[in-house]
């Protein structure tokens, strides 16, 4: 496919990031999820929330709590994420926009039911330094080569 010499397969796959900036694997209660530093992404569960939850909580970590919300409202924590995240109770989905290196992590979605029992999800954020050329495509294949394999094989 790229017989035309290096150029030419840096131009195609320079021309195909942008369709693929976004990896995930989900593995369980565990999702795990790639994106390129000053992008935006959107964390969620690949299942339906509990119906008529009490309450949902997004930490940052397992102690940092990011947005809560409680009977119809959601409460944002003084952190990081402010005026960068929002929060879909319906869905549960927590969006932050202009992802940055420092937002590595593992983040908690933990859902108190009005049963009293909690349920919980967790997802591993790695983001990307954004760089260009031929580093930026190894670091990029890294992560995407193994993640691809790992949904292919299970």
């Amino acid at each position: 496919m790229c017989s035309r010499g290096w150029d030419s397969c840096l131009a195609l796959e320079l021309l195909l990031l942008p369709l693929s900036l976004l990896v995930t694997s989900i593995q369980g209660h565990l999702v795990h999820m790639t994106v390129v530093s000053g992008s935006n992404v959107t964390l969620n569960i690949s299942e339906s929330l509990p119906e008529n939850y009490k309450q949902l909580t997004w930490f940052y970590t397992f102690d940092q709590k990011i947005v809560e919300w409680d009977s119809r409202k959601s409460k944002y924590f003084e952190s990081k994420f402010k005026g960068r995240v929002r929060l879909d109770p319906q869905s549960g989905a927590l969006y932050i926009s202009k992802v940055q290196k420092e937002d590595n992590s593992t983040y908690i979605m933990r859902v108190l039911k009005k049963t009293g029992n909690e349920q919980e999800w967790k997802i591993k954020l790695q983001v990307l330094a954004r760089s260009f050329g031929v580093e930026w495509i190894a670091s990029w294949l890294v992560v995407t080569v193994p993640t691809i394999l790992g949904l292919l094989l299970t």
